[in-house]
């Protein structure tokens, strides 16, 4: 979910390795390995270990909070937050188009992410992952079409979304 001031990310299952590792970076354990493979042919997956710390390493360089990463029980899930609530460029709390600004990047930056692990998807799934209505997903997905970031197919109902190759 977004919100004004994190965006908060959870993930069924636990953790197969320490939290501590995954900060780390340098560790990969697929749950899947059969499709981290397929995946990796295809160019969009590493098995690096880097993800989490990369994340780790963006806040940092903007001077945000530090992220935190929970395993949660009943059922089993991992949360990772990200706060969004200090900026040392406005010295403060965001305000404003600043803080717009940052949601709307947040959420442009879901859509790569969501199609980096998915390859294609409609208006529907994207609308939701964002948490815009579909016209408000539109606009986003139009900006990432003119900076040949994202490619569109299709008409109508058959519209599909992906990364540029």
């Amino acid at each position: 979910s977004i919100e004004p001031d994190r965006i908060v990310m959870t993930n069924p299952g636990f953790f197969r390795i320490p939290v501590d590792d995954a900060m780390g970076g340098g560790r990969s354990d697929p749950r899947n390995g059969e499709l981290m493979r397929m995946f990796n042919r295809m160019g969009v997956g590493e098995s690096t270990g880097g993800g989490i710390p990369g994340i780790l390493n963006a806040w940092r360089l903007r001077g945000w909070s530090e992220p935190s990463i929970a395993q949660l029980t009943g059922p089993g899930r991992v949360r990772l937050t990200l706060p969004l609530g200090e900026s040392p460029v406005r010295g403060g709390r965001l305000r404003g188009s600043g803080e717009a600004a940052v949601r709307r990047a947040a959420r442009r930056q879901l859509i790569v992410d969501y199609l980096t692990e998915h390859i294609t998807a409609d208006i529907e799934e994207l609308s939701a992952l964002v948490g815009l209505r579909p016209s408000g997903a539109v606009r986003l997905l139009r900006e990432l079409v003119r900076e040949n970031v994202v490619a569109v197919r299709g008409r109508g109902s058959e519209r599909r979304y992906s990364l540029r190759a």
